[in-house]
């Protein structure tokens, strides 16, 4: 005897919905640290408003099961200065006995259908097997999001392509001497007129940092201000960050800051910000200083936007490595946005903290 096939329905999830998606995403992912706080934070205390959810549903012969997910989530994007309402896709997922194109495309363009009714801007990170059927569903592929590492210890990585424990140490701490004196006469260039700060709370300051870069600022960059980033860093219940912020002596102006994570001997830059070009590679310069210190073995931060960043990262050091997502952009037609400046990626600034990575 032969079944039919699954029938499948989009809906908003009505009541239960925190324990919905932990059930969904530890059934789809196996991620045991997805807890019902951390819906809370994404979908009811967003920094730019409550976000919708989206479930899939399979309805066949028996009850309805929820099968399916995924989010959107205002954010605040800016495009040559002016303010957009923009949706985060997030959180696509689809459990393993229903993984199959049609499920996930349902979501997918049902997400679309709402972002354009109700938005100026959709914009998400899918990984390589989602960005298809994004794509299908009428979004632009803005771009891979590299990831840039440094490495600030390379014996670890000389023993992970073979060389014996002794070789790799006497090499690599050779290497580790020469290119950490490189980085600090950078730094130390700097020292009278900048210092590096790791405040507990992020006050006035970050605000004013945000509204002097958003008038220097030509191309599109998601909100920054000191709501955004306490909301995203210093409240979320999954991940523990730090800020770095970079400041100018004597005044104690704020003129760049970095959302900072340490796992064990790698640090990752969720997020970097500053004025200019010049102040975000002192800003670097500083960092890197101080992981070293510190007996950081590599740091490492995801990018995709304007040439002149990533070749601030190269000239210290940074190469490219894998990509880890893809960007991907929609404006509804009723936005009356120039689709050029939303598709050159040459005009973005994204990192992880822009969203779901």
């Amino acid at each position: 005897m032969s079944s039919s096939a699954p029938d499948y329905a989009v809906a908003q999830p009505h009541t239960d919905a925190d324990e919905l998606f932990v059930r969904i995403r530890r059934q789809s992912v196996e991620d045991d640290s997805v807890n019902t706080a951390l819906f809370r934070w994404t979908y009811r205390d967003a920094a730019d408003g409550a976000a919708t959810a989206l479930m899939l549903e399979s309805r066949g012969h028996r009850k309805p099961e929820a099968i399916g997910w995924i989010g959107l989530q205002p954010r605040t994007l800016f495009a040559d200065g002016r303010a957009l309402r923009a949706a985060l896709l997030l959180n696509l997922v689809v459990t393993p006995e229903h993984r199959t194109v049609r499920p996930a495309l349902m979501l997918q363009r049902h997400a679309h259908r709402i972002a354009r009714a109700n938005f100026d801007v959709s914009l998400g990170y899918p990984n390589q097997a989602a960005l298809g059927g994004f794509l299908r569903s009428g979004y632009h592929h803005l771009g891979p999001i590299r990831r840039y590492a440094a490495v600030l210890r390379h014996a670890p990585m000389l023993e992970r392509r073979g060389l014996p424990p002794p070789v790799s140490t006497l090499a690599g701490g050779a290497a580790d001497v020469v290119l950490a004196a490189v980085r600090r006469r950078r730094w130390l260039r700097w020292t009278s007129r900048f210092a590096l700060e790791w405040p507990a709370e992020v006050d006035a300051r970050f605000d004013r940092l945000w509204l002097r870069t958003l008038e220097a600022d030509a191309g599109v960059l998601g909100r920054r201000d000191a709501a955004l980033l306490r909301w995203r860093y210093l409240e979320n219940p999954s991940e523990r960050y730090s800020v770095a912020a970079l400041v100018r002596n004597p005044s104690g102006e704020l003129c760049g800051y970095a959302a900072v994570t340490r796992d064990g001997s790698r640090v990752h830059l969720s997020d970097l910000c500053a004025l200019d070009d010049h102040s975000l590679g002192v800003l670097v310069d500083a960092l890197l200083e101080v992981f070293y210190r510190e007996k950081a073995s590599v740091v490492d931060v995801c990018f995709l936007g304007r040439a002149t960043v990533r070749e601030l990262l190269l000239a210290r050091g940074f190469r490219a490595r894998e990509v880890v997502r893809h960007a991907i952009v929609d404006a509804s037609p009723t936005a009356g946005l120039d689709p050029s400046l939303l598709a050159d990626s040459g005009r973005w600034h994204l990192t992880a903290g822009d969203g779901d990575l």
